[in-house]
């Protein structure tokens, strides 16, 4: 035995029957901060946990006494499949707390412990794993995994012992007889990684018999081969069923049996079942094997009945009583009888479970009726879609979403997603941007952000509203209530359920700076009429895409309009002889210099610009006759 920290107490070696007084617990070590872990014995190369009370010693044992620090540690076991780039939870881990240095076992889980999806197929690579608590919680972490096999092998052991057999072997001989099963192909598909196998599993004379002259190495005469089997049907096994969990490590999966003679009365099983979660079968949840006369009757009341969570006892369907029997050759079979069994059924208990419909996004309830309460078995998933409402401009949001129903409080919370709108914000013309140009608002949900229109220059472009239209629709000018104080920005309001589906776009209509040319005449058509002929020219990379050509008649003007803002040359292009080429012009109230009949001119402000030609330079006309007339027109 170890010697524990001062101040406990040490365990003396122990031996004989369990019956007998075991050690006292030991204290808790103040001053070494220790605590007693608990009674400790190995089982080859792994560390597990003595119980005095539960555990017979039939040998010699070495049982030590286990101390850990007083810490605390957090646990986590995790059940996954690898899926070629991540693992996938396919059950819910294992989580709980222990102290550091404590071994704890855990099992894999296997069946309806795993998601639904994964009951069948999926097989562990091992069957349990023991873990001592360290103080670093992130070292108390344990992954099962779980594979999709090909095949999976499991073999039954039948090891028999009786007087026969010491007749047939030499004394003290026992005959040993297995055979391996293969689950392969389709039926792995539809298997789950655990099995019931009963006593009975291939027994009969001829697989004794088989195994009997395999072990002798001669064959039996039909003789012996009866002695033998009559020798077997005296005997009952240790165990009349045992559940076993399948791993991919196909050498541990062995299920084995020892059959003896038995003086002390014979055996009889209790198999408790419980209701499966869609009530359409039964599954073994535990078994007992009990012992009892021959010839007894035995009966489970009720009340002393197992109790199992979440499950009550249906006494209409369960057989709670019989006469024990020792198992004995089947005459149908050729094998053996199952002896008394004795099956206690249980239904799931039923749990209420409340629906709830509400916006995805605010949580808020989108029926005004009262939330309406079902019932459920116990672990029934209720997939949120089954739940659902049919509701104008929504669509369901968690459909796939499974609820496990639990002995507490159920809620299945459908969440709505408004149908969507989408939002594109474009400029019309040139001259501004918009920062994030497109939207998708769920109906229900928030409206859209603000959006503002950043103009380029505002010396040179200005905005001149916003419009909107609602897929193809006509055009319009956005409501009041969607502007802002500056007009600039625009914040649409939120969806309408017939919009659903549809895009509503927004336009920022941004225009240049416009500045008009107006260029005026000043002859009296009356008293001598003329025709001007002028070209107005870009003369920058702003104005470079103008280049007019117009006609004034006598004392009349052209104005030319839409114009933005920049420099210009203006030309006369023809003129009437009778006045010559212009020397000077009037822009803007200002005289300026007309050089060979052109001037370049700046528009930078607003208002009108008015150029007015000088007067009459030449009383004569194109040829030189003062009596002729050849206007330009």
């Amino acid at each position: 035995p170890q010697t524990p920290p001062s101040g406990g107490t040490q365990n003396p070696e122990g031996s004989g029957d369990s019956s007998e007084p075991h050690p006292d617990t030991p204290s808790y070590t103040e001053e070494e901060k220790m605590i007693f872990a608990g009674w400790y014995y190995m089982d080859g190369a792994t560390e597990k946990r003595f119980d005095f009370n539960t555990m017979p010693v039939k040998s010699d044992m070495n049982i030590y006494a286990k101390w850990t620090p007083h810490v605390p540690v957090a646990f986590t076991i995790r059940y996954v499949y690898w899926d070629g780039s991540d693992y996938v939870d396919i059950a819910d881990p294992t989580t709980g707390a222990s102290l550091a240095g404590i071994t704890k076992t855990f099992t894999a889980k296997v069946d309806t412990d795993l998601y639904t999806e994964y009951q069948t197929s999926y097989f562990p690579e091992m069957r349990a794993h023991s873990m001592t608590m360290s103080q670093v919680e992130a070292e108390n972490v344990y992954l099962f995994v779980y594979t999709i096999p090909e095949e999976v092998e499991y073999t039954v052991i039948h090891h028999f012992k009786s007087d026969y057999i010491d007749e047939l072997f030499g004394t003290d001989s026992v005959l040993t007889a297995h055979v391996t099963h293969t689950i392969s192909g389709e039926v792995i598909s539809d298997s789950a990684a655990s099995v019931v196998v009963s006593f009975r599993e291939s027994l009969s004379k001829n697989f004794v018999a088989a195994a009997a002259a395999e072990q002798l190495g001669k064959d039996l005469s039909d003789e012996q081969k009866n002695d033998l089997w009559e020798s077997i049907v005296d005997l009952s096994p240790d165990f009349f069923l045992q559940d076993l969990i399948l791993t991919t490590e196909e050498e541990t999966n062995t299920a084995t049996f020892n059959w003896a003679k038995r003086t002390d009365g014979a055996l009889y099983q209790i198999i408790y079942y419980v209701e499966s979660v869609d009530g359409t079968e039964y599954t073994i949840y535990s078994t007992e094997t009990a012992k009892a006369a021959e010839g007894t009757t035995v009966s489970i009341q009720t009340e002393n009945a197992k109790k199992i969570d979440y499950f009550e006892l249906d006494t209409g369907s369960s057989v709670m009583s019989g006469v024990v029997t020792k198992p004995k050759e089947d005459a149908q079979t050729g094998g053996l009888t199952k002896g008394l069994v004795l099956s206690l059924y249980y239904k799931r208990k039923t749990y209420p479970y409340t629906v709830y419909h509400q916006n995805a996004i605010t949580g808020l309830p989108l029926v005004t009726d009262e939330p309406v309460e079902k019932m459920a078995r116990y672990g029934e998933e209720i997939l949120v879609a089954d739940e659902a409402l049919e509701i104008s401009g929504y669509t369901l949001s968690n459909g796939e979403k499974r609820v496990t129903i639990g002995s507490g409080e159920n809620k299945i919370i459908c969440q709505y997603k408004g149908l969507e709108v989408f939002y594109q914000y474009q400029v019309l013309g040139m001259g501004g941007s918009i920062e994030n140009p497109s939207d998708t608002i769920a109906i229900g949900g928030e409206p859209p952000a603000p959006r503002t229109i950043e103009l380029w220059d505002d010396e040179s472009f200005y905005f001149n509203g916003w419009y909107y239209a609602v897929g193809s629709e006509e055009m319009q000018p956005v409501p009041d209530s969607w502007l802002s104080n500056n007009d600039m920005t625009v914040t649409p309001s939120p969806p309408e359920v017939d919009q659903a589906g549809k895009t509503i776009y927004l336009y920022a209509e941004v225009l240049p700076t416009l500045r008009r040319f107006k260029v005026e005449g000043f002859v009296s058509a009356e008293n001598d009429p003329q025709a001007f002929v002028f070209r107005l020219k870009g003369a920058e990379a702003a104005t470079a895409h103008i280049d007019l050509t117009f006609i004034i008649f006598d004392a009349g003007h052209t104005d030319v309009a839409h114009l933005p803002y920049g420099d210009y040359t203006l030309y006369t292009l023809h003129w009437a002889w009778r006045y010559g080429t212009p020397e000077e012009v009037v822009f803007n109230g200002v005289r300026q210099n007309a050089a060979e009949g052109q001037v370049t001119l700046s528009l930078t402000t607003t208002g009108d610009v008015t150029i007015v030609y000088p007067e009459k330079a030449n009383d004569h006309w194109l040829t030189d006759d003062a009596s002729g007339y050849v206007p330009l027109k």
